[in-house]
């Protein structure tokens, strides 16, 4: 975050970060910007997966796991 709006923040736990949250700490626009770059980097080895494989064997392989 901008130095304006309180600088970056270091988070250590789900339950800081709730809590940090809910007491206003935390701007819900923070917290969607860092949910969605999380998410980002969590699935870009999935995305690069599929852009260089053959994505129906992969979902079919995806659907095995997620039926056991």
């Amino acid at each position: 975050r901008e130095e304006a709006h309180g600088g970056d923040l270091e988070i250590k736990d789900i339950e800081e970060l709730k809590d940090r949250f809910q007491k206003g700490d935390l701007h819900p626009q923070d917290l969607k910007k860092f949910v969605a770059e999380y998410l980002s980097d969590f699935l870009k080895p999935i995305r690069d997966r599929f852009s260089k494989g053959k994505p129906k064997e992969m979902l079919e392989e995806l659907e095995m796991v997620l039926n056991r």
